[in-house]
Formats: structure tokens, C-alpha cells, sequence
């Protein structure tokens, strides 16, 4: 039974209202009050009545399913709630005999305790039409869409969607979709990648989605891979990009300190604050983060500059220099075969 059928087949049972009392009592039990939540509505022409007994609500249940004469619509189900004071049993059991319908829902506060409402009505007020579960999504005989793949897609599947956007890096995202499992196509992309000269830099493999990380000189790329679930098909999603030096400039605009040799210009962006201008430039170049940052000690001191301090780490350095203009802060990163160079410049 669905949760919205469950709902109302409570709403429907967990009422009280003032009809005679029905000759369908279980053995011993007792008509009591018990105050109804205010959310619960009651529908009209049913019966019900309360009743509370010492007995257990399993039993209760049971006794209804077998009453002879009439048939079970819904078997007694029983479940418990686990509260700071203990277990809260509940349960509920439908039957019927032609049109007429009695529907019964129990709740046992205490073990051997039942409190019930035992309703009589017509039976469609205590049915319920279940909805249809949703059809999962079909994947698509053929591409659903086309561009550029870094990668070899895996075999079979469909390309769902393509996006291609910026120049350093250039980023490529790619859904795909297969029928294969998700653990095919994860051992089938590592094995591929590693074999191709890949290197894994992480993985996990698990039940709700697996991944992988790979870098290769300047190309980095990350595979996420989901189960079917409700689509249907295997899902793959791979995150490519790309650090290649443009063939010219990409921005343009003032360059305070002269750049490094053959580099491209990747950005530009300067604004001032009454007579201090502040220029952030960012660059490209071929050469390693090794050759870039020889040259701006070498020709920092030519140029006018003196360098007061220098730090170096695995794959990125800085400089910061002053001269009577201002001071600059210039920032090495490696992009594997490839430089980024940043220049941050605050002065008149």
C-alpha cells in the first residue's frame, strides 16, 4: 500500500463521531473516548465506533480478518514506532461483505493494551485507487546530442548531452548512457585510462554512484558514474579539461610590468581608487613553472623592480617586488606541460 493510500485509509479510521454502536465488538472490549488529531476528516455515511481491551493488537486484527462471511480487502498489517517511552504499536485490517465495508485501525499504547476503531460504511470509502508506478525513462536509440570527445566513449553507449566553454582551461562535459551496470563501466574506464597512460589520482566504487579522477599532463578529467534507478539506463558524466596555450591573446588592456617572453595574455581587469590603480593579468606560456620563475629573478632587478620576497612549493611559486612605482605580486602555477602566470599590481 502507498503512503497516500495508508494516509487516508487513517483518516478515514481514526475518527469518532456519534452513530449507534455495531454488534462487531471483539470479545470483552469496551467502548471508550479517545480524542481524534483535529487534522482528521470523516466521511460522510460511515459509522464508528471506539473500543479499548485488554488484548494484544495482533490478536485484535486477526479476530476481524476472520469473521465469517466476509472477505479480507486489506490483511492486517501491523507496525511499530519507536518513541523515548518505548514501542508504539499500530496496524490496520479492511474486509467486506458485498458493498458493505468495515475497516479497523488499532493502536496498543502498552503491550496487551489495544485502543480501536472499528468503522462500517460502504467499502469504496475505505479503498483506495492505487497510482501507477511511473515508467522508467528509455534510453535513446542514438545520440541525443554531438561535439568533441577527448575521450573513447564507452562501447555502446548513447551521448545524451555536449558542452564545450573556455580557452585555458578548456572545459568539456559529456552525459552518456548505457544498459551496461555501473560496475562494467567503471572497471571498463579505469582500465582504459591506465592503459592509455593515464594517471589515477582517485577512485571510489560504491552503491549510489562511483568515480574516478585521472591527469595527464596538461588534461585532467574526472568520471562519475551512476546506477539505473529510476532513468532506467546507466548514466556517465565525464568532466574533461584541457590547459592549452592559446595561438594569441585572449584579453587586452595596460600591462604594468613587462610579461614573459611568448606568453599569451589569458585575462585583464584593472580598477582604481583615487590615485592607486590595482591590474590583475593572468598569462599562459609553454615553458615550465621552473623556466618562468628564472626569469622574473633574473630580469626583475633589470627592469626596476627589488624582489623582497620569494616562495616556492610543489607546482607553484611567487614573487613580490617593489620599486617606485608600487608593487607587484607575480604567481607561478603548473598546468603540466604548461604555465599560468599571474600578475597582481597595485601602484600609481
Amino acid at each position: 500500500m502507498s503512503k497516500k493510500a495508508l494516509y487516508l485509509l487513517i483518516s478515514c479510521l481514526l475518527l469518532f463521531c456519534a452513530q449507534p454502536a455495531m454488534d462487531l465488538a471483539y470479545p470483552n472490549a469496551k467502548q471508550c473516548n479517545f480524542q481524534r488529531p483535529p487534522y482528521v476528516l470523516l466521511p460522510e455515511g460511515v459509522a464508528v465506533t471506539v473500543y479499548c481491551v485488554n488484548a494484544e493488537i495482533e490478536k485484535v486484527l486477526d479476530y476481524y480478518s476472520k469473521i465469517q462471511g466476509y472477505e479480507i480487502v486489506t490483511s492486517p498489517a501491523v507496525t511499530t514506532i519507536s518513541t523515548p517511552e518505548g514501542g508504539v504499536k499500530f496496524g490496520q485490517v479492511v474486509i467486506k461483505k458485498g458493498n458493505e465495508g468495515i475497516a479497523v485501525f488499532a493502536i496498543s499504547p502498552k503491550l496487551g493494551e489495544t485502543v480501536y476503531w472499528l468503522m462500517k460504511g460502504p467499502v469504496e470509502k475505505f479503498t483506495v485507487v492505487e497510482t501507477p508506478k511511473q515508467t522508467p525513462a528509455k534510453l535513446p536509440s542514438q545520440d541525443q546530442a554531438r561535439g568533441e570527445e577527448p575521450l573513447q566513449r564507452y562501447p555502446k553507449s548513447v551521448m545524451l548531452s555536449h558542452s564545450k566553454s573556455g580557452e585555458f582551461p578548456t572545459i568539456i562535459l559529456i552525459e552518456y548512457g548505457t544498459m551496461d551496470s555501473m560496475l562494467e563501466v567503471f572497471n571498463w574506464y579505469r582500465s582504459q585510462l591506465l592503459t592509455a597512460g593515464w594517471k589515477l589520482k582517485e577512485e571510489s566504487s560504491g552503491t549510489e554512484k562511483s568515480w574516478l579522477e585521472f591527469e595527464k599532463g596538461a588534461e585532467r578529467v574526472g568520471i562519475v558514474i551512476y546506477p539505473p534507478g529510476e532513468l532506467g539506463y546507466t548514466q556517465i558524466s565525464i568532466h574533461y579539461g584541457v590547459y592549452k596555450v592559446p595561438d594569441k591573446d585572449l584579453a587586452f588592456g595596460e600591462e604594468p610590468l613587462q610579461r614573459y617572453p611568448n606568453s599569451k595574455m589569458i585575462s585583464h581587469s584593472a580598477m582604481s581608487y583615487g590615485n592607486v590603480k590595482m591590474v590583475t593579468i593572468k598569462y599562459a606560456s609553454a615553458d615550465s613553472d621552473k623556466a618562468v620563475l628564472n626569469w622574473y629573478n633574473s630580469h626583475l632587478a633589470s627592469l626596476g623592480w627589488q624582489v623582497i620576497s620569494t616562495q616556492q612549493e610543489e607546482g607553484r611559486s611567487s614573487i613580490t617586488a617593489m620599486s617606485q612605482k608600487g608593487m607587484v605580486q607575480i604567481t607561478i602555477t603548473s598546468r603540466g606541460t604548461c604555465s599560468e602566470i599571474e600578475v597582481l599590481y597595485q601602484g600609481g
